[in-house]
């Protein structure tokens, strides 16, 4: 495991941002990446390196929803200042992020779990999302949905009624 650190320029030395770092990465040839929070272009080097082998990689999105995550996203791609038609770019998301977990502050700000939201894949250019996990009434449930992945995931060692509720 390797940990690296943005930090501002001062003076005359110049920065480190997310984005270097992520550059930086890909050249240690790592198996995962884990970005603490992507909040600039660096999402779209982070989609790139998700789309090329680096599975298991997340980060952090600040949003209120699942569907605001995906908007968040794009917009942030957008700001890397590559001009891809959305289409593209939502494939692109599609194909490189399974879960959305959200996460939320109760009534008694205690963070809790209130979405587990599969990426199923794209309908024309829309991407299609489905609730595997909700928090309703005080508690976590999964919905019974099985996720599209869920021979991977079993593979990778997660019981084949995990999803099944609880």
């Amino acid at each position: 495991m390797v940990r690296l650190e943005a930090r501002p320029g001062v003076g005359d030395k110049k920065g480190l941002t997310i984005r270097n770092l992520l550059k930086n990465t890909l050249r240690m040839r790592p198996d995962r990446i884990i970005v603490g929070e992507c909040r600039g272009e660096e999402v779209f080097d982070l989609l790139q390196a998700m789309n090329t082998g680096h599975e298991g990689s997340m980060t952090s999105v600040h949003a209120n929803t699942p569907g605001e995550c995906l908007m968040r996203l794009e917009n942030l791609y957008l700001l890397s200042g590559y001009d891809l038609p959305l289409k593209a770019l939502r494939y692109q998301v599609s194909t490189a992020v399974d879960f959305i977990i959200q996460i939320r502050r109760d009534k008694d700000g205690k963070r809790i779990v209130s979405h587990v939201t599969e990426i199923a894949n794209m309908e024309g250019d829309r991407i299609l999302m489905q609730d595997v996990g909700l928090h309703k009434n005080g508690e976590f449930k999964f919905t019974g949905l099985v996720p599209s992945c869920m021979e991977r995931l079993t593979k990778a060692g997660l019981p084949k009624d995990f999803f099944l509720g609880t």
